[in-house]
């Protein structure tokens, strides 16, 4: 018997998460990404797009490699920053009002939170091999433990208690809860065949969804080497003493909501279905 055909992935549709851009966090998010942003406007960095290959593998006769700054659409807007706690595949009908519901029932549950839970976001990672990066994030920290979130404290056991409630409405993931902050995802500037860079349209919206990114045809995936960058921002701050105030369920796909006059975009922000105060 030929081999079966791997069952084909839900279309994600929601997210939980727990919002950094609140009205504590974004000033000292717009403040730090604002830096950061600058300084990627004058930093040269080796990238690759096409065939299969990063930075370090120049002889994949596929790929087109060139060095200069990270395309300005690689970089998150700070209205965009969040950890996200669960994947959602909901539709319109009952999956997401059973959601919505279960969102409710946390708060009159009274025990999603023993006491206030504080953090802090420092440093930058790859989730990819450095050399060959196309998402780079900042960890958040336990202010309680001085820790990463993801060794324990009471941050931690929040996010894995939200989950344990939304447990039959996740989208299944046998990879272990990684919290992060995505601070820079090359998807949003896939280029096309024969160079130019990509850019979301000025309403946001994206042709399609799974993971949050855009699904463009006829384009290229595109990496960089992230080994000065992530040297560099290494014990960065970019927000501490954030006290942790909300859960959300956010629609995929970010919609813009600041331009430039030139239509670059500024900032923008996922939708929110509902969310709760802890």
């Amino acid at each position: 018997m030929p081999p079966s055909k791997p069952l084909p992935q839900p279309q994600l549709t929601h997210f939980l998460c727990i919002p950094l851009a609140t009205p504590a966090g974004r000033p000292q998010l717009a403040h730090s990404l604002a830096t950061f942003h600058a300084d990627m406007s004058t930093m040269t960095v080796c990238m690759t797009s096409g065939g299969g290959g990063g930075p370090g593998s120049a002889s994949n006769s596929k790929s087109t490699m060139r060095r200069g700054p990270l395309p300005p659409a690689a970089l998150r807007p700070v209205g965009t920053l969040h950890l996200t706690l669960g994947m959602l595949s909901l539709g319109d009908g009952d999956r997401l009002e059973q959601a919505l519901q279960r969102l409710q029932s946390l708060t009159k549950e009274g025990n999603l939170v023993e006491k206030p839970t504080s953090m802090a976001l420092r440093g930058l990672h790859a989730m990819q091999p450095p050399a060959r990066a196309t998402v780079l994030y900042a960890s958040p920290v336990d202010e309680s433990t001085g820790q990463l979130a993801v060794a324990g404290g009471p941050l931690l056991s929040l996010c894995e208690r939200v989950r344990a409630a939304f447990a039959d409405l996740l989208v299944p993931d046998e990879r272990p809860l990684l919290l992060h902050a995505t601070i820079v995802n090359t998807v949003y500037a896939k280029e096309r065949q024969g160079g130019g860079g990509g850019r979301e349209n000025r309403s946001g919206q994206q042709k399609s969804y799974r993971g949050g990114r855009a699904a463009q045809g006829g384009r290229t995936k595109l990496k960089f080497d992230a080994r000065e960058i992530i040297e560099r921002y290494d014990d960065f701050v970019w927000m501490d003493r954030m006290q942790v105030q909300t859960i959300a369920l956010c629609r995929m796909g970010a919609r813009t909501t600041e331009v430039k006059d030139a239509g670059d975009i500024v900032d923008a922000a996922y939708y929110v279905e509902a969310e709760i105060e802890l």
